[in-house]
C-alpha cells in the first residue's frame, strides 16, 4: 500500500482559478457558392400506325377440292329439335330463376338473422300458479303428455298425466291452458286455468273452429270436453260413459278434429260441424260428436293380418295422424297410424258415411237392448289397408302429416330412427338420425316445405331443412328444452311399460310433445318433464322460398332423395 506522504500528493488541489473564452464562434470559415445542373433532356414524340388492313375467315369444309362452301342448315331438323326440346329448356331457365331467387333471398336472411329464442317458459305447478285453488305443488309428478295451440295461436294448451301407471289409473291429471298474449313474465308464469282431472290426461286438441272449446283423452279411455268459456271450476260440459259397450278400455293416445260435410248440412255451425277422433291402446280408433259423447257414431279397429297367419291381430295406437285432403270440398279420410309395435299402418275412413252410421247406431241399441250375459255384441270393422310400410324398431311416438302435400308424413320412433314418408311407398324416403337417443314426438312447419321437426329423450328438439345443401343431412337448429330442473323428480320418467315409456338420458326429461303454432308460424311450443316452452323461431326457417314447393314434388318422384338433396338445395 502507499505510503502517507504519498497519499498527501494525489489529493486535489486548486490555489488558482483561470477562466478561458471559447472563439470558435468568432472565427467564420471561408465559404463559397456553385451551382450544378444536368443538360436539358431532349424528348421527341412519333406515331406508327398501319394504313392497310384485311380480315380473313377460315372454316374447315367437307368439300373434296379443298375450296370454300357454304355451310348448309336443314331447318326442319332444327325446327323439330327446338319443339322437343323447347319446354324443357324454358322449365330448366325457369327453374334455375327460382333457385337464385331462393338463394339470394337466404343470404339476406342468413346475414340479419338471429339464433332460435325461448319467449316463454310455463310452470303449471308453481306456488300459487292454481286458480281453481286446488293441485298448488306437482305432488304426484306429473309430466306434459301433449300440447295444443287454439284457433286464435294466442291459448296453449298443455296435458298432464304418468307413462308408469299399471291397471287402473287413480293418479289425479291435470288440463292447464295459458293466453300468451297476457304473460307479463317469461319464466315460472302461472296458467289462466288449472283443471284437475280424476285420473291422467294422455292427450289433448283444441276445436279447430271454437277456441274455448278442449277435449282430452284419459288414462282410463275416457273422452272429457271443456269450455273455457265457463266460470266453473272444472268447465266440463261433456264426457263419455264408462259403461258404454263401445269404447276406450285403454288409455286414449291421440285426438283429432276432423271437418265433415255431412256435419256442417246437418247443424249449419261451425261449432257442430267436426267429428272428433280418438285412438286407443285398446287397437279402437273411434269417432264421436263432442255435443252426444253417449255412444260414438262410428268405430274401427286396427286389425291387422299378419303374413301367413290365419287370423287378424289387434294392435295398439300409439299416435295417428290424417293426411290432408286432395281440395278444400273433399274430407280428409287417408291417415297413418302408429303402434306399440313399431308398426306403421295405412288406414282408411271413406266407408263412413250415412247409411253406414245408421246401421252402427241400430247395432248399439241391439247391444245395448239384449239380455245381460249374451253374447250380442258390437263388431267394428278394420280401418287398415292392405299397404304397410317398414316397421320400426320400437314403438312409434309421433306422427305428423304434412301440411304442403298429401302423400307425405313424418314418424318420430323410439328407436332413434325420424323417417319422411311417402304414403305410397312401402320404404320411407328419408331415413334420419338426430340423435342417439329415441324419438318422442314430431311436427312439420305450416309455412316450409322442407322443415320439420323432432323432439328427443335427449330433452332437445332438432330442426331440419330440406333445402340446404349438405353433405350429409343434419339438423340445423337445436333447441333445448330439458334439463335437471324440469321436474321436480327426473327418476319418474324411467316408466315401466315398454311401448309407453318416455325415458329421459342422463336424468333429463325428454320432450314429450311438441306443436307449431298454425296462426303464428314461427312460434314453436315443446313440453320436457312438468315445463313448456315457448320458442320463436329464426326467419329462414319460417318465410317460404321460390321453388321450394317445386323441390318437395320432385323428391317424391326421386329414387335418391339424399342425392337430390344435394344438388337440387335451393341454398349452397
Amino acid at each position: 500500500m502507499p505510503a502517507a506522504d504519498e497519499l498527501t500528493l494525489l489529493e486535489d488541489e486548486c490555489t488558482v482559478l483561470a477562466d478561458v473564452f471559447s472563439s470558435w464562434k468568432q472565427q467564420k470559415p471561408p465559404t463559397a457558392s456553385k451551382a450544378v445542373a444536368t443538360d436539358p433532356q431532349q424528348r421527341s414524340e412519333a406515331e406508327v400506325q398501319t394504313t392497310d388492313r384485311a380480315d380473313a375467315a377460315v372454316q374447315a369444309t367437307a368439300a373434296a377440292h379443298g375450296t370454300s362452301a357454304k355451310a348448309r342448315v336443314d331447318g326442319s331438323s332444327l325446327s323439330s329439335f327446338l319443339q322437343a326440346a323447347g319446354s324443357s329448356m324454358l322449365s330448366e331457365l325457369a327453374a334455375n330463376v327460382d333457385c337464385a331467387a331462393g338463394r339470394s333471398q337466404h343470404s339476406r336472411l342468413a346475414s340479419s338473422e338471429e339464433a332460435p329464442q325461448c319467449m316463454f317458459t310455463l310452470n303449471a305447478f308453481s306456488d300459487g300458479s292454481s286458480s281453481s285453488g286446488n293441485m298448488r305443488a306437482n305432488k304426484h309428478q306429473l309430466q306434459v303428455t301433449s300440447v295444443s295451440w287454439s284457433k286464435t295461436g294466442q291459448t296453449l294448451a298443455a296435458s298432464f298425466g304418468r307413462y308408469d301407471v299399471d291397471g287402473w289409473c287413480c293418479t289425479p291429471g291435470a288440463i292447464a291452458t295459458w293466453n300468451l298474449a297476457r304473460l307479463g313474465t317469461t319464466t315460472g308464469s302461472s296458467p289462466d286455468r288449472l283443471i284437475a282431472t280424476d285420473s291422467c290426461v294422455m292427450a289433448c286438441a283444441f276445436h279447430p273452429a271454437e277456441p274455448a272449446l278442449l277435449a282430452g283423452g284419459t288414462y282410463n279411455g275416457e273422452l272429457v270436453i271443456w269450455d273455457l268459456n265457463k266460470e266453473d271450476a272444472d268447465a266440463q260440459v261433456g264426457k263419455t260413459d264408462l259403461l258404454s259397450d263401445v269404447r276406450h278400455r285403454e288409455p286414449i293416445t291421440a285426438l283429432c278434429w276432423q271437418l265433415s260435410g255431412a256435419e256442417a248440412r246437418r247443424h249449419g255451425s261451425a261449432a257442430a260441424s267436426y267429428r272428433l277422433f280418438t285412438l286407443g291402446a285398446d287397437g279402437r280408433l273411434l269417432v264421436w260428436l263432442w255435443s252426444q259423447l253417449g255412444n260414438p257414431i262410428y268405430g274401427y279397429e286396427l286389425q291387422w293380418m299378419s303374413p301367413g297367419a290365419e287370423m287378424r291381430l289387434l294392435l295398439g295406437g300409439s299416435c295417428l295422424a290424417f293426411c290432408p285432403a286432395a281440395t278444400a270440398h273433399e274430407e280428409a279420410s287417408l291417415m297413418v297410424v302408429g303402434t306399440e309395435g313399431g308398426r306403421l299402418l295405412r288406414c282408411q275412413v271413406n266407408d263412413m258415411n250415412e247409411a253406414s252410421i245408421r246401421d252402427f247406431a241400430a247395432r248399439l241399441e241391439a247391444a245395448a237392448a239384449a239380455a245381460p250375459g249374451s253374447s250380442s255384441k258390437v263388431e267394428l270393422r278394420s280401418a287398415v289397408k292392405d299397404r304397410e310400410y317398414e316397421t320400426l324398431s320400437a314403438t312409434v311416438n309421433g306422427l305428423s302429416a304434412c301440411p304442403h302435400h298429401r302423400q307425405l308424413a313424418l314418424a318420430a320412433g323410439g328407436d332413434g330412427s325420424l323417417r319422411v314418408l311417402d304414403t305410397l311407398r312401402a320404404s320411407p324416403l328419408l331415413l334420419l338420425e338426430p340423435s342417439a337417443a329415441g324419438l318422442l314426438a314430431a311436427g312439420w312447419s305450416p309455412s316450409r316445405p322442407l322443415v320439420f321437426a323432432a323432439g328427443s329423450a335427449d330433452g332437445n328438439v332438432y330442426l331440419y331443412d330440406l333445402s340446404t345443401r349438405q353433405r350429409l343431412i343434419r339438423p340445423v337448429a337445436q333447441l333445448q328444452i330439458g334439463s335437471s330442473s324440469s321436474s321436480s323428480s327426473s327418476s319418474s320418467r324411467a316408466q315401466g311399460h315398454q311401448g309407453r315409456g318416455r325415458r329421459s338420458e342422463g336424468g333429463v326429461p325428454g320432450v314429450n310433445a311438441l306443436a307449431y303454432n298454425t296462426v303464428v308460424p314461427s312460434t314453436l311450443a315443446a313440453a320436457a318433464g312438468d315445463q313448456v316452452q315457448v320458442w320463436r323461431l329464426p326467419a329462414s326457417l319460417v318465410e317460404p322460398r321460390p321453388g321450394e314447393a317445386k323441390l318437395l314434388a320432385r323428391l317424391l318422384g326421386s329414387e335418391d332423395v339424399t342425392g337430390l338433396l344435394r344438388k337440387q338445395a335451393l341454398v349452397v
